[in-house]
């Protein structure tokens, strides 16, 4: 999905380096980001970054939450990310 969906592909290992990646682009961009058994996309908002997604955990439906509070991002040990093509 993220190599059809998305250009500017990355992958990492630590959500902090992920977080960090985002902070240094454009505020207004949506990523889909692929991690060890789940998908869901990256919003930035100033200096914060959130992760929504389905939450399977709790099983809330969908969720945006911080990126450094969601159980999902941080139990990934891998992270693929991608920055969503506008057509």
């Amino acid at each position: 999905m993220i190599k059809k969906l998305c250009t500017d592909i990355q992958y990492f290992s630590k959500r902090q380096d992920l977080e960090h990646y985002i902070l240094g682009k454009n505020k207004n961009q949506v990523y889909i980001v692929g991690l060890d058994f789940h998908t869901g996309y990256i919003t930035r908002e100033n200096k914060d970054t959130y992760f929504i997604h389905s939450n399977y955990i709790k099983n809330e439906g969908v969720i945006k939450e911080l990126t450094k509070n969601s159980r999902a991002l941080n139990a990934s040990e891998t992270f693929m990310i991608g920055t969503l093509k506008y057509k």
